[in-house]
């Protein structure tokens, strides 16, 4: 895709999340999600650092794949529904609005349904995945991410971490903290578990590759 097409596609998407003026919350999420997914998925074509402000608008899901929230969606939410546009794994793909209605009961954020939820979502924005370890270097000219879950509590939970190039692990904790740095990932979730009564456990490494088109 050229890149003055890309640009007509984001601006479209950002066009239409102007013009919803529906005051139905759940209409306005499911709208203003799509939009988002959609945006998204045409961003993480460009090669771009996000600025720091975006990022830490989110979880440490979407901090950890460097996937930010931009004022535009983030206000227009808040001006309809007077909360806080907070996303979590499996919402951009539309998985985990299709899995809630199939399992009322079941939540989305124990172990295996959290992997499926994060695999629906990097199928649909076209990120690679593979396999790795907390120790590897990445051998696919991507980025490492490291995932936990906490099985124990009532809805299950999870966390994300990522690892910059030259080691050092970044990782942030709900939608309002600063980021955190570590050298290593495993020994610091040992210590929070202890700290904050927690029971996130090591789920898996993975190497991401996003589908870069052009670069800015």
């Amino acid at each position: 895709m050229k890149k003055d097409i890309m640009d007509k596609k984001i601006n479209y998407i950002l066009k239409k999340l102007i013009e919803i003026r529906h005051v139905s919350l759940h209409v306005d999420d499911e709208n203003i999600t799509k939009l988002y997914g959609k945006y998204l998925k045409l961003l993480v074509q460009i090669e771009n650092i996000a600025p720091l402000k975006e990022l830490l608008h989110g979880n440490c899901y979407f901090y950890a794949l460097g996937l930010p929230i931009p004022s535009e969606f983030r206000y227009k939410y808040s001006a309809l529904t007077t909360f806080d546009f907070q996303v979590n794994v499996g919402d951009i793909s539309g998985y985990q609005s299709l899995f809630t209605a199939l399992n009322p009961v079941t939540t989305i954020y124990y172990y295996q349904n959290l992997l499926d939820a994060l695999n629906s979502d990097l199928d649909f924005l076209k990120i690679k995945q593979y396999a790795s370890d907390i120790n590897d270097t990445p051998k696919h000219e991507g980025f490492k991410i490291a995932i936990f879950s906490d099985n124990d509590r009532k809805r299950g939970d999870y966390h994300f971490a990522r690892q910059t190039k030259n080691g050092v692990w970044l990782q942030k904790f709900g939608y309002y903290n600063g980021i955190i740095k570590t050298d290593n990932i495993l020994d610091y979730m040992d210590d929070y578990n202890k700290k904050q009564d927690t029971n996130y456990e090591y789920v898996k490494t993975l190497e991401l590759v996003k589908p870069v088109i052009y670069r800015k």
